[in-house]
């Protein structure tokens, strides 16, 4: 049984370890990435609240934000 249990064990990990594989190299070519400058206006975007009520994303500018985007359903 306990010869049984390692081996479970012992598969488990090494898929996992194979499944962060492929999350630890990067694909993209940063050469690529378009530089912004602080003066760049973004576009006007708008989110709705839990309540209902439209919020500007203007209203939160120059502060640090975090938009949490969730789905109940």
């Amino acid at each position: 049984m306990l010869h049984r249990f390692i081996r479970i064990v012992a598969f488990t990990t090494i898929a996992i370890t194979l499944m962060f594989f492929p999350a630890c190299g990067s694909d993209s070519d940063t050469s690529e990435v378009v530089e912004t400058s602080a003066n760049q206006e973004v576009a006007p975007v708008t989110a709705v609240s839990v309540d209902g009520t439209i919020v500007p994303i203007e209203d939160f500018d120059s502060q640090p934000t975090v938009l949490w985007f969730w789905a109940p359903n």
